[in-house]
């Protein structure tokens, strides 16, 4: 379709010559294919995207064994990489795993975790923008669990952090959903890849 080939061409667009970190949980797995995988497709960026992997981890829960970083936050994870490489985004995605700590009762855990992210962004490369997808905020107002997805955007906005109180979760059918019931199909992540670049597209004035 022309409106798809249109989209993609501007996404092209606004990251050509770009380079990005990006930081995910085990929706960003490579094996098969996490949203990192598609997001490199889609943005054109390719080699220039440098992808962390934090099983299980999130701003305020640490990654477990088999993550590129275990037993460490995310704000942790990111300080290995060398500040050498001078990225122009840093795109990080959590949610679930935050919002079901069992040691975090309060949220106080989650909250430091997203200020101390923020500000090894900062310190480390002062130049990037910052992007925070909280991936899982679709709850029932209800849920015991929404005050914690609520907490991501809401914190990340009060360090000046563009974010996103939507879900992409409310843009696609639930066949898209994995057996597991928690993680998602290959389709799945294509799309959060695209709705992610396309968000980030759409924030530098590219796209309506």
């Amino acid at each position: 379709m022309k409106a798809v080939s249109d989209l993609n061409g501007a996404i092209k667009t606004v990251f050509n010559g770009k380079k990005a970190l990006i930081i995910g949980d085990s929706y960003n797995k490579d094996n098969p294919y996490g949203w990192g995988y598609y997001f490199k497709t889609i943005t054109g960026m390719g080699n220039n995207v440098t992808s962390i992997q934090q099983n299980g981890g999130g701003f305020g829960r640490v990654a477990q064994t088999g993550s590129d970083y275990p037993n460490e936050y995310y704000y942790q994870a990111i300080a290995h990489i060398s500040t050498s490489i001078d990225f122009d985004y840093i795109i990080a995605q959590a949610g679930r795993n935050d919002a079901y700590s069992p040691e975090d009762t309060t949220g106080a855990i989650l909250i430091n975790g997203i200020n101390q992210f923020v500000s090894v962004c900062k310190t480390r490369w002062a130049n990037a923008k910052i992007f925070i997808f909280p991936t899982n905020n679709d709850s029932p107002l209800d849920d015991a669990h929404y005050k914690f997805m609520r907490l991501i955007p809401e914190t990340a906005l009060k360090n000046g952090v563009v974010t996103s109180f939507q879900s992409f979760k409310w843009f696609y059918d639930t066949n898209l959903n994995h057996s597991d019931g928690a993680h998602l199909v290959s389709a799945g992540y294509e799309l959060l890849a695209q709705y992610i670049a396309s968000y980030i597209a759409g924030r530098n004035g590219i796209l309506p």
